[in-house]
């Protein structure tokens, strides 16, 4: 017997990023067309622009995962409390996610550990540091 499983995407990126670059926003539409599951974390930067991008899209199938009694930054979405580190966060939403998005402006040791965790099932997408 088959079944189909709702496609998981985990997007991460750099607290630095002030603006999404438009090759991002065109990974993020086509990962909405494909009526995926967003897992995202609550940080600044990549993790509350992405929120706040798919909220205005309209796009609900987001979980904002986060540590301790609340989400630092929650663009409307349901949250998924962990217990332990953010990098603990990070491990459980790669774990739990088929594919992910990581958007790279100038060092991001988060993220490239994230990449790590996903060898070869992850969009690697670098920031100039003079962007926007």
């Amino acid at each position: 017997m088959m079944y189909n499983q709702q496609l998981k995407v985990v997007i991460s990126g750099s607290r630095s990023l002030k603006q999404l670059p438009k090759e991002a926003i065109a990974t993020i539409q086509r990962i909405i067309q494909l009526n995926a599951i967003i897992l995202i974390g609550d940080c600044y930067g990549t993790d509350f622009l992405v929120q706040t991008y798919l909220q205005q899209a309209g796009y609900h199938q987001v979980k904002v995962f986060h540590i301790g009694k609340s989400p630092r930054n929650n663009a409307g979405f349901v949250t998924v409390k962990i217990k332990g580190s953010y990098s603990e966060r990070d491990r459980i939403m790669c774990s739990e996610a088929d594919f992910g998005l990581a958007i790279i402006q100038n060092n991001s040791p988060g993220t490239l550990k994230n990449i790590q965790r996903m060898p070869h099932r992850v969009k690697v997408i670098r920031v100039p540091v003079n962007f926007p």
